[in-house]
């Protein structure tokens, strides 16, 4: 698997587009990147492709400066494109997380960030949970943003 940086809305959004995900969000799109960007947040934007350069992730690295420190947030993604993923086999989430982490370390490091911090499209029950803590991550003390809203 290879992390590469993506600077082309198009082939960012037409991933997302023709793709059927289980869960997504405005939060995932080429454009919050952008509105994020007018208000002077860094964004970076990275995908993993497979051994046949095939695109089969999406991940928006949002940098934000905060109270608690300096970190690149990642909401609700990655997205994955895989057959795997539609049996919805969380296994291969954790495996391709795994496999790239190394690399999202390095990026953090060159950011000049203290952590990534993920708010991934995957259910939250125990063994997700661990499988992220046998991963080397940890929970987050607070929201970054609102799981489930009504609007009136």
């Amino acid at each position: 698997m290879e992390l590469r940086e993506i600077t082309a809305q198009k082939i960012w959004n037409q991933f997302i587009i023709q793709n059927d995900f289980e869960f997504y969000s405005f939060l995932s799109s080429w454009e919050w990147g952008e509105f994020k960007k007018s208000l002077w947040f860094p964004v970076l934007r990275y995908g993993i492709y497979d051994s046949n350069n095939n695109l089969i992730w999406v991940i928006p690295l949002i940098k934000t400066i905060a109270k608690r420190g300096k970190y690149l947030f990642s909401p609700h993604t990655p997205l994955i494109k895989s057959k795997k993923w539609k049996i919805k086999n969380e296994k291969f989430y954790f495996e391709i997380l795994e496999q790239i982490k190394s690399q999202l370390i390095e990026i953090a490091k060159r950011e000049w960030v203290s952590f990534i911090r993920f708010n991934p499209p995957i259910k939250n029950t125990v063994k997700n949970y661990n499988k992220f803590i046998q991963l080397g991550f940890r929970p987050s003390p607070i929201h970054e943003h609102a799981e489930d809203t009504h609007l009136l």
